[in-house]
Parts: C-alpha cells; sequence; structure tokens
C-alpha cells in the first residue's frame, strides 16, 4: 500500500508504469488491461493458442503450459536465473542436453541452464524450473495447499532428471 501510495498509482495498477523500471505498457497492453479489470474480453486475441493449438481466451492464456503466459514466465525466469548465474560463475549454458534421444523414441532430456562449479568444483549442476498457478481452481478442489504443490513439483522433477544427472555425474537442481 505504501509503494502505491507514495508512487501515486492506483489499486489495479502497482507500480507507475516507467520505461526505467521496466513496467512500461505499450497502447495495445493498456487496452488490455483495462479491459480485464473490468471484466471484457481485450481486443485482438488469438483464435487458437500458438502453444498447443486449443481454443483461446484469456483464461486458456493464464494457463495453458505451453503457449501464453506459463511459457513466458517460464522462459523469463529461466533467462533471469541464467543471466544471474552467468554474472556469479559464468560459463552458462542454456537448454543443455542432460540426455540424448535413443532410437525412434524422442525421450531427449533438456534442462533449463547449466553451470559449471556451484555445488562442487569443476562439477556441473543442472536447473530446471516450473511455474506453479498459485491459485489454480484444481488445486483448490483438490484441497492442496501451494506448498505441498510446490514440493510435488519438485519430486516429479527429480524423478525426472536424477538418474540421467547421475550417469554424467552431475547435480539436478530443480
Amino acid at each position: 500500500m505504501k509503494r502505491i501510495i507514495e508512487g501515486k498509482a492506483s489499486s489495479w495498477l502497482s507500480v507507475m508504469p516507467r520505461a526505467a523500471d521496466g513496467y512500461d505498457l505499450s497502447a495495445q497492453q493498456f487496452r488490455d488491461r483495462i479491459a480485464e479489470r473490468y471484466g471484457k474480453q481485450p481486443l485482438s486475441l488469438p483464435s487458437q493458442c500458438d502453444g498447443c493449438g486449443a481454443d483461446f481466451s484469456l483464461q486458456h492464456g493464464l494457463d495453458c503450459p505451453k503457449g501464453g503466459l506459463v511459457k513466458k514466465g517460464h522462459d523469463q525466469l529461466r533467462d533471469v536465473c541464467a543471466a544471474l548465474s552467468d554474472l556469479a560463475w559464468g560459463g552458462v549454458n542454456v537448454e543443455p542436453i542432460v540426455k540424448e534421444a535413443s532410437g525412434r523414441v524422442k525421450n531427449e532430456l533438456r534442462a533449463d541452464f547449466a553451470v559449471r562449479g556451484v555445488w562442487e568444483e569443476q562439477k556441473v549442476a543442472f536447473f530446471d524450473n516450473r511455474i506453479l498457478h498459485a491459485d489454480a481452481p484444481s488445486r483448490k478442489k483438490r484441497n492442496t495447499s501451494w506448498k505441498t504443490a510446490l514440493n510435488s513439483a519438485a519430486q516429479e522433477k527429480k524423478q525426472k532428471y536424477k538418474t540421467a544427472c547421475e550417469e554424467i555425474r552431475a547435480s539436478f537442481t530443480p
């Protein structure tokens, strides 16, 4: 609230949209945000999702894990984490292959980024992020806390990457 009052922002716009802070909005983004605020459908929505091909809606854009906001948020988080890791350790590899695809089966395994020397000197550490919808209706229906959902997602990532990372003597961090 203090930030809103001091920045002379409103309740839906919690920071002033300054380009210096990376919060500037294009005219279309501003109109879309106003439409969303008042329960209207933003103009110029695509008819189909570019990630999964399903019919597109505002809710689908917020929820789809293959396209829309979830994918963009994931990629942005990956890029920021990789950039910070590069400043700290150097030599970051974005979307490294942990395990090559074998035969006709497309089971290639990629992490979000890898850094050498994070946990042990000269040992590669693979990192993979997951974006979770904190207020997902499906999680609320199952009466699952966000903390349980977060731990479950981390365990899934560990199961997926653990063996492949151990085979190449690397570590994995979800």
